[in-house]
C-alpha cells in the first residue's frame, strides 16, 4: 500500500471521528470500549451513563437551535470582516 493512500486514510478516519453524525455515536464507541471486559465496573457504567446523556440530554431541537446560533455568529463574524476590509469614504477621498 502507498504511503499516501494510507496517509489519506488515516486523515479521514480521523476526521470521521469529529463530524456531528459519528460525535452522536461517540458514547457507544466509548461504552464499547468500556465494555471490553465481560462486565461493565460501576465507574464505566456510570461514565457510559452520562457520556449518553450528554449526547442525548439537548434532543434534536436543541442541536438545531445550537447549530442555529453558530451559524449566526459566523455570517457575524463574516460580515464585520468585509466590512473592515471595505475602504471609507475618507480612505478614498484622501489617496
Amino acid at each position: 500500500m502507498s504511503e499516501g493512500l494510507l496517509a489519506v486514510a488515516l486523515g479521514a478516519g480521523m476526521l470521521a471521528a469529529v463530524n456531528p453524525c459519528g460525535f452522536a455515536l461517540l458514547p457507544a464507541y466509548v461504552s464499547l470500549l468500556l465494555a471490553g471486559s465481560e462486565s461493565l465496573s460501576e465507574t464505566a457504567a456510570t461514565l457510559q451513563q452520562d457520556l449518553a446523556g450528554l449526547v442525548d440530554a439537548p434532543g434534536p431541537v436543541g442541536w438545531l437551535v445550537a447549530g442555529l446560533v453558530l451559524l449566526a455568529a459566523a455570517l457575524a463574524v463574516w460580515q464585520r470582516s468585509r466590512q473592515a476590509a471595505k475602504p471609507t469614504t475618507r480612505d478614498r477621498t484622501s489617496a
